[in-house]
């Protein structure tokens, strides 16, 4: 899988130290303006925009698109939070399809609840080994679903009914992000992830 080989960066580090160590002079000088570089942009993007274009629509569109999976988590709590109180929602439990989407919500959802994982045909992921949905089956609990990715939950969960739904928009410096499904659900009935065996 994509992210097995970061175990071993830890190794190919040293190994690249070993290497550095061993080369021309000229080849270290290179490469310590390489080092130099890498601490200079991160510095350059954290001082204030004096030029302005760090603040242009151009850059912050592109910026958008490289870091899109990170943003709008807390708007989404945030949206939630206040459906929650305004629907008078008690005895609830948030989920997702995605694990990363369900860790961001119990990070910065009020009382930090957990989160759960309503495998809809992705790889498995810590949240397999955790006690899951199935546990309100049957239970007048409200089920929250979040989706960036799916307008239903395909029949994998299926509730007694719908009490409330709408697409929420996350904004990343007043340019939409994109859609996010909420929906409100009332008794789990019935609940059929999908069971893969790769991770």
């Amino acid at each position: 899988m994509v992210n097995w080989p970061a175990f071993a960066y830890t190794g190919f580090a040293i190994a690249l130290a070993r290497w550095m160590v061993a080369q021309s002079r000229l080849w270290k000088t290179i490469s310590y303006g390489g080092i130099y570089l890498s601490i200079a942009l991160p510095i350059i993007f954290i001082l204030p925009d004096y030029t302005g274009i760090k603040s242009s629509e151009t850059v912050r569109k592109r910026e958008q698109m490289i870091v899109k999976r990170l943003l709008g988590h807390e708007q989404l709590a945030k949206r939630i939070d206040y459906l929650k109180d305004s629907l008078g929602i008690s005895d609830e439990f948030f989920f997702s399809d995605s694990y990363h989407t369900a860790s961001e919500l119990s990070f910065y959802l009020s009382g930090n609840p957990q989160t759960y994982v309503l495998n809809m045909g992705s790889r498995k992921n810590q949240f397999n080994f955790w006690s899951g949905m199935e546990q309100f089956l049957g239970h007048q609990n409200t089920g929250v679903f979040v989706s960036w990715n799916y307008n239903t939950m395909e029949n994998k969960a299926i509730f007694q009914s719908l009490i409330y739904e709408e697409t929420f928009v996350s904004k990343f410096h007043d340019i939409p992000k994109r859609d996010v499904r909420i929906q409100v659900w009332s008794n789990l009935m019935e609940y059929k992830p999908a069971l893969l065996s790769t991770y």
